[in-house]
């Protein structure tokens, strides 16, 4: 399912960027961190890849078809908490849902990202179960190879390490509350005796030794990782604390410096933090346990830096790589990419992860009112993961992956609960009624299925699918195969030296950059506020809709008529301006039950795609017989 016909489809923009970037490493003229295409570890992962199988679309995509392999069997290693029956659930929800699938077969870190999270969590419960060290080591590198692949790494952190709080304030409460009893001492005198109560306890947790199995793993979460929060402080240097003094800690382009650095004196306010940060750690890290944390902090430094370096050959990733991979995202934050409303995940998970969102309701409800501290991690982790993604200003289908990961979790174990608690040699009524569940979990399965199977393989670079979002046209592929052919034809063993003009305009370089990578003589002008001026020396010609007539007037000698083709497409995004009145007015209007039926069936949509158009042309010397598919 990962990996059949991986080739094929259109290469999305940011696929090419991370394809490209992987090659130019590959072919020896390295690698730089930079935090807008997040950590460098897909990059290094994917040259390491091009380098026995060598560089194409399938090879380009197949770190992350494997990672999403990997991703269906790590809950074998779950079953002492999922069970043997939750685990395979688990599997089998991974192996179908349609975002897991889907992206899967994306050159983006998102798949990646879900491995190493949900190997974290598995070391998290096996070292609470279990105690033992090795748990701690692997978690560690899980760690590191978290945050050289994205930013959201930061945000699994938090969710891990507040779960961990709570459960460590939980099993410390009866001596917090001590001295309280209700309905004897006032409210005020009782939050007065409580805060008392957590610093006496807190204040015997800092000496580090002893510690709980949950509290331990907390304090390898925050000390190792707490250097590289560091760029956090760059939130004040535009509140009065700061202002005043004129640093930059993290640059929002342009005349304010790089986006995500620090400039000039900042940068020596940047270096302070760290260092601070990464002193405080390791003495905590000390305390609680020398031996343990001192090899913990060598796997999780050289694993982190050796990627961020690029294998030591770009040094200043490792300053890039501690400050402005955080402080980038950030600054970043105020742009809103997507400009999606808040209830956008509401809208896409209904529509491709409607089975794991389903039972997970159910399920939560089940295990809120039990005494079942995973079941409610599972609901904790779910819930917490959901409200920050739909907080978050940028929303973009390929985050889905982070927020369905713990449905999924979440759902397998609930369903392997029910199943393994039906008493198939007495149906009675609860029997009866799980036996029921099971069966309609079945028939939203099939569904499922032909979800996943519409969106990655029958419209995987077709925007009906809200998933597929904005994506490369078709097209492009077909004239790229034109081109390739035609070149032959009229070079010979020179294709590549082929003379090809491309439009940049709105970044129509990419992905024409990676398709193109072996060609010698390909131009990017943008002719946006520049018009053509003359014909330029080129066998293709491609210029950006909006630029044409200017191209119009290019000699008939020089060249054939122009060919219209979509360059990039996207889907319409017709749930925008939703309100509850609407809402509740389509629940008694069949005409709107019918075009959501209509959607969630047949993606059949009454708003024609949105597309960003380019003209190619061609000269007459060179093959012709191009068309587009419509």
């Amino acid at each position: 399912m990962r990996l059949w016909d991986l080739g094929t489809r259109a290469m999305h923009h940011d696929e090419s960027l991370h394809a490209y970037y992987a090659w130019n490493l590959y072919s020896g003229n390295g690698y730089e961190h930079n935090p807008m295409m997040h950590g460098p570890f897909q990059m290094e992962a994917t040259a390491a890849i091009f380098f026995p199988f060598g560089d194409s679309d399938y090879t380009a995509r197949l770190l992350y078809a494997v990672a999403g392999i990997a991703l269906v069997g790590l809950p074998y290693f779950f079953r002492g908490r999922l069970g043997n029956l939750g685990a395979l659930f688990v599997s089998v929800l991974l192996a179908f849902s349609p975002a897991m699938l889907y992206f899967s077969r994306f050159a983006r870190n998102d798949i990646l990202m879900a491995v190493w999270t949900l190997g974290l969590v598995v070391c998290m419960w096996r070292y609470i179960d279990e105690g033992k060290n090795r748990y701690l080591y692997v978690a560690t590198a899980l760690l590191a190879l978290a945050f050289a692949t994205k930013e959201t790494a930061y945000i699994v952190t938090a969710t891990l390490g507040l779960y961990l709080i709570l459960a460590v304030a939980v099993r410390n409460w009866p001596a917090i509350r001590q001295g309280i009893t209700i309905g004897e001492v006032s409210p005020p005198v009782a939050v007065v005796r409580i805060l008392v109560g957590a610093w006496s306890v807190l204040a015997r947790g800092l000496t580090l030794t002893g510690v709980s199995r949950p509290a331990a793993f907390l304090v390898l979460l925050i000390t190792l990782t707490l250097p590289l929060w560091a760029a956090i402080a760059s939130v004040f240097q535009d509140s009065p604390l700061l202002s005043w003094s004129g640093l930059v800690l993290a640059g929002h382009g342009g005349s304010t410096g790089t986006i995500g650095a620090p400039t000039r004196g900042g940068v020596v306010i940047a270096a302070l933090v760290v260092l601070v940060l990464l002193w405080i750690s390791s003495v905590a890290g000390f305390r609680w346990n020398r031996l343990v944390w001192g090899r913990c902090m060598i796997i999780f430094y050289v694993v982190w830096g050796l990627l961020y370096s690029t294998f030591f050959t770009n040094m200043a990733g490792i300053g890039s790589g501690a400050w402005q991979s955080l402080g980038y995202w950030l600054v970043q934050q105020g742009e809103a990419r997507g400009g999606q409303p808040w209830y956008y995940y509401f809208v896409i998970t209904s529509v491709y992860e409607f089975l794991p969102l389903l039972i997970a309701v159910v399920g939560s409800v089940y295990y809120i009112g039990r005494r079942d501290s995973f079941g409610r991690f599972l609901v904790f982790w779910a819930a917490i993961t959901f409200i920050i993604y739909s907080m978050a200003s940028e929303k973009m289908p390929w985050l889905l992956v982070n927020m369905t990961l713990p449905l999924i979790v979440l759902s397998g174990k609930f369903l392997g609960d029910i199943a393994g608690g039906i008493q198939w040699s007495q149906v009675g009524y609860r029997s009866f009624a799980s036996f029921a569940a099971i069966g309609v979990v079945g028939v939203l399965l099939v569904l499922t299925m032909r979800t996943g199977w519409n969106v990655s393989y029958r419209n995987g670079d077709t925007p009906v699918e809200m998933m597929v979002y904005t994506q490369t046209s078709p097209d492009i592929v077909r004239l790229f195969r034109h081109v390739e052919e035609a070149a032959g034809d009229a070079f010979g063993d020179e294709d590549i030296a082929v003379p090809i003009t491309i439009d940049g305009t709105s970044g129509f370089a990419w992905p024409w950059a990676w398709y193109l990578r072996d060609y010698t003589r390909v131009a990017y002008p943008s002719y946006d506020g520049a018009p053509l001026q003359s014909a330029p020396d080129a066998s293709v010609l491609l210029v950006h809709a909006n630029n044409q007539p200017e191209a119009g007037a290019l000699p008939a000698d020089r060249f054939t008529e122009g060919i219209r083709i979509k360059h990039r497409w996207w889907f319409p995004e017709v749930y925008r301006g939703l309100t509850m009145s609407k809402l509740l007015g389509g629940i008694a209007d069949p005409t709107a039950w019918r075009s959501a039926i209509d959607y969630f069936l047949f993606r059949k949509l009454a708003i024609p795609l949105g597309s960003e158009d380019i003209y190619v042309y061609f000269s007459p010397d060179f093959s012709s017989g191009f068309s587009p598919s419509s």
